[in-house]
Formats: C-alpha cells, sequence, structure tokens
C-alpha cells in the first residue's frame, strides 16, 4: 500500500510539474491579449470570445474595454453578432453608463438596413 501512495504522489508531484513548465497562464495572458487587439480593430467575434471565456465586461478590465469597443460596433454589419452584444449590454445594464440607449442604439444597428424587394407590394 505505501508503494502504491508513493507511485500516486510521484505522478502528481509530476503533474503539477509539467503544468508549471508548460506556463499555461501566460498562453492564455497572451492569448487573451491577442483578442483584445482584435478587440480594438472592431472584430466583434473577439468581442463575444472575451465575454464567453474571461467574463468581459463582469471584470474591471472587462467594463472599461466593452465601454471602449462600444463605438466600433456600428462598423460591422453582421447583424448577429450585434444582437449578442445587445444582450450582452443589456444584461450589464447597471454597470454603463446610459445602458438602455446603447441597447436601443445596438437593436437600431440591426433594423436599420433595409431589405426590402423592390417587387414587393407594402
Amino acid at each position: 500500500m505505501t508503494l502504491v501512495k508513493t507511485l500516486l504522489f510521484i505522478f502528481i508531484l509530476l503533474f503539477f510539474a509539467s503544468c508549471a513548465s508548460n506556463n499555461v497562464y501566460i498562453k492564455n495572458d497572451q492569448k487573451k491579449k491577442v483578442y483584445i487587439e482584435k478587440a480594438n480593430n472592431g472584430d466583434l467575434e473577439a468581442m463575444l470570445f472575451l465575454n464567453q471565456y474571461y467574463s468581459f465586461p463582469h471584470t474591471k478590465e472587462g467594463l472599461f474595454y466593452y465601454n471602449k469597443w462600444f463605438k466600433n460596433i456600428k462598423k460591422n454589419n453582421n447583424k448577429e453578432h450585434i444582437l449578442k452584444l445587445a444582450m450582452i449590454y443589456a444584461k450589464y445594464q447597471d454597470m454603463f453608463p446610459n445602458a438602455k440607449e446603447r441597447v436601443m442604439t445596438l437593436f437600431s444597428y440591426i433594423n436599420t438596413e433595409k431589405n426590402y424587394n423592390r417587387n414587393s407590394v407594402m
């Protein structure tokens, strides 16, 4: 029984040592920086990724960036992503100044594009 405990201890020790040597946290931080840079350039998918995996805008850092990125959302025309972002702003509306106006603005971005067929009669 002592041999089993010793082997188990050695395997656990090796596991943690290998995790430490792989710099898991550093890689994770670098990945986050890449997504922040993409979001700074107007990538809505990056904003959604940061919300899903890094709790943006629930963190102080995320709140700062989501306030900063709001003006870039209108530059994108992906209605599905804009709708998801509107839901995020609505969920955290107590954290944003003028949150209701922001949500309404995002919904207006979705509704501004008119897809009327010229042959249809209204």
